[in-house]
């Protein structure tokens, strides 16, 4: 019965339009919680491949989609979809299509989304915007129940957040100087890490629910203190417990392995060397032996418009990324060899050719 509706669902939105005269350009990634589908987010909706050999599965509206999101569990995905003025809750499983407006208040070229992170039981959505709030909607009954301004701590730039495993907390990065954590029932401010080395850089909480770690250059790692509000701004602050440096280029794309243990990210010399991608791509650092690997095969320029490059699959034994050549990878993580790709995108590389 799932199956034969995802079919339908596939056949009602369509198939990719063979007669574009360019591909759509890339611009986010994410597995399902099942491990069977990565959902990207491209200039011309959002395209969800088969993970096992990233055949191309269905495609869903025809809209500029900047982000995408799975429900932590079944399948449904939220994404942004500009051209509305909307976000959009797919559910593959019904087939059902559920539109959570933007605020009222807010204008969409201020609001527009620029991160989405579910709540622990699937139950809200929180989403980052370009005006420095996130707002939170029940994804049941479409009311936005809660507004929280970060203007006063926000930097221009792209809004990321991220919802604590199992907690109540929101975590906002693209912070002046640091990353700030947020209650979601009282909106207030609950902690703040100092991060100057990466002031507009994406940040992920740990699968755990413990740490967090931030990007740009170095890496930096926090274990974050129990949830309870700080009464004095020396209180403030997470333990630094770990951290890379890392001599090439910034570092972004931030994702974790399941276990807490690992992270995978991008290190980008792009702005210095253009075009010469022979150290750029993706990164693992095991944090127990230190230890960094490079994977063969990809080749990331500097993105700054998404924090979702890499992400590991559920199980942790492979990693999907965005290459800039046009193609989506899959690395098996043990091997490290890439074992799935599709290069039906529109190549950087390419681009950058034709209007230097």
């Amino acid at each position: 019965m799932r199956y034969l509706a995802v079919v339908l669902v596939f056949f009602w939105v369509g198939l990719v339009n063979a007669d574009d005269e360019d591909p759509p350009w890339t611009l986010g990634l994410d597995w399902s919680s099942d491990g069977q589908y990565i959902a990207v987010a491209t200039s011309r909706g959002v395209h969800i491949h088969r993970s096992l050999d990233l055949s191309l599965f269905a495609v869903l509206d025809e809209v500029y989609v900047h982000t995408v999101e799975w429900s932590i569990h079944g399948l449904k995905l939220a994404y942004s979809a500009d051209d509305d003025e909307q976000l959009v809750v797919w559910d593959l499983e019904s087939g059902h299509r559920t539109v959570l407006p933007y605020p009222s208040e807010s204008t969409v070229a201020d609001f527009s989304a620029t991160s989405i992170t579910w709540a622990p039981r699937d139950r809200m959505l929180a989403v980052g915007s370009r005006c420095g709030e996130i707002g939170i909607w029940g994804v049941e009954d479409r009311e936005l129940q809660r507004v929280i301004s970060i203007y006063p701590l926000y930097e221009s730039g792209h809004a990321q957040i991220d919802w604590r495993p199992g907690g109540v907390d929101i975590m906002s990065g693209s912070i002046v100087n640091g990353i700030a954590i947020w209650n979601y029932y009282m909106g207030t401010l609950m902690d703040f890490m100092w991060n100057t080395d990466g002031s507009n850089s994406p940040a992920r909480w740990s699968p755990d629910g413990s740490m967090i770690a931030a990007g740009d250059n170095p890496i930096n790692v926090w274990k974050v203190k129990p949830d309870r509000p700080h009464t004095a701004w020396d209180e403030l602050g997470g333990e630094l417990v770990n951290r890379l440096d890392y001599e090439l280029g910034s570092l972004f794309g931030l994702s974790w392995h399941p276990d807490s243990t690992k992270l995978a990210f991008v290190a980008s010399n792009y702005q210095a060397a253009p075009l010469d991608f022979s150290r750029d791509g993706v990164l693992i650092w095991d944090m127990v032996s230190d230890e960094t690997t490079l994977l063969p095969g990809v080749f990331i320029a500097d993105m700054t418009m998404t924090d979702k490059v890499v992400e590991w699959s559920p199980d942790g034994s492979k990693l999907a990324a965005i290459s800039s050549d046009g193609r989506i990878v899959i690395s098996d993580t043990g091997t490290y060899e890439i074992i799935a790709e599709y290069a039906g995108y529109r190549s950087f590389l390419d681009y950058y050719a034709e209007d230097p």
